[in-house]
């Protein structure tokens, strides 16, 4: 096969359908992003791990830095970029780091991360205690790591309080938290 760029795009999908490599949805798609401007190699080549071949026309424009949309990267911050702009539409994702200041390790800090405060179940692996296999040997462990982690140990953060608040005003749209915790919810944020 000939260089792909030395083809134009709709060539080379020509070259590739006549090929018979394909199924005829897999050209109709590769024709559509044809329809669009994209050489079906530039698809491919990142999808079978191709080496990008002599390109030089088709190099990506570098990226300009954009200016820092918040004066604070803060609940403050954060607060006054929503009341200024009137943000309406509030997507919040959200982690460990949200439940730290509350009390709750996150997994993988060294020194005061839950893998590394799990020496004293004597765990073949750190991740051992959430495995079904070692539950069924070993509940026990399990079961006291969820005492100490049941909701109602620990108390929402600021966060959780100013999530609430983007959900009171009508402007949270959706809270994704990966957060095992609960506090969310115990803040009065609906499960859903």
């Amino acid at each position: 096969m000939p260089n792909p760029y030395d083809l134009s795009p709709a060539e080379f999908l020509q070259t590739l359908e006549s090929s018979g490599m394909f199924k005829p949805a897999v050209i109709q798609k590769l024709q559509k992003l044809v329809d669009s401007g994209i050489h079906p190699y530039d698809v491919l080549g990142k999808i079978t791990g191709g080496s990008r071949l002599n390109k030089p026309d088709r190099t990506p424009a570098q990226e300009k830095p954009m200016a820092p949309v918040l004066k604070s990267f803060d609940l403050e911050g954060v607060a006054r970029y929503i009341s200024e702009e009137r943000c309406r539409r509030v997507v919040v994702l959200c982690g460990a780091g949200i439940s730290t200041s509350a009390g709750i390790p996150d997994f993988r800090t060294p020194g005061s991360g839950l893998y590394d405060n799990l020496q004293r179940f004597d765990l073949p692996s750190p991740q051992a205690i959430f495995t079904l296999d070692y539950f069924r040997e070993h509940p026990a462990a399990f079961y006291e790591l969820a005492r100490e982690m049941w909701p109602g140990n620990y108390n929402p953060t600021p966060t959780h309080y100013f999530i609430r608040l983007l959900h009171e005003k009508g402007i949270l749209l959706r809270c994704y938290s990966q957060n095992i915790d609960y506090l969310e919810c115990m803040e009065g944020l609906p499960a859903q």
